[in-house]
């Protein structure tokens, strides 16, 4: 399965992950505190990165069923992405794992996310597809 992420509005725009990679980039989504789900706590606890009022429900992000991320909550991703890479949590959250990719890819990932997040959120958000 993957991911495809498209504009709501016109101008015709997308981005497209796998199913692998987008596991890695819900988690570090998780521990930016740009989403939350029930029952899922972030380990690191990276101080301003903590989830809030704004923090998108994870389940829109666990199928491609055509979730709508609103602009709002689009930029917010965007924001949180960009800190978690500033503040180094890709690398420090993908140190748990043994069999992680390198960090320098999934940061890539999140930085193609996050553009495309700021591109969406001028735009009226997107469809997960």
């Amino acid at each position: 399965m993957g991911y495809m992420f498209e504009f709501k509005k016109a101008p015709h725009d997308w981005c497209n992950f796998n199913g692998w990679m987008m596991g890695y980039i819900r988690l570090i989504m998780l521990e930016a505190g740009a989403i939350t789900a029930p029952g899922l706590e972030q380990a690191l606890k990276v101080e301003g990165l903590e989830p809030n009022e704004q923090s998108v429900d994870m389940a829109k992000f666990q199928s491609n069923d055509g979730w709508h991320i609103t602009a709002e909550e689009a930029r917010f991703i965007a924001s949180r992405l960009r800190l978690a890479v500033e503040h180094h949590v890709p690398g420090d959250t993908l140190s748990f794992l043994d069999d992680a990719p390198p960090t320098k890819d999934v940061v890539e990932w999140l930085e193609e996310f996050a553009d495309f997040n700021e591109r969406a959120a001028a735009h009226g958000g997107y469809l997960v597809k």
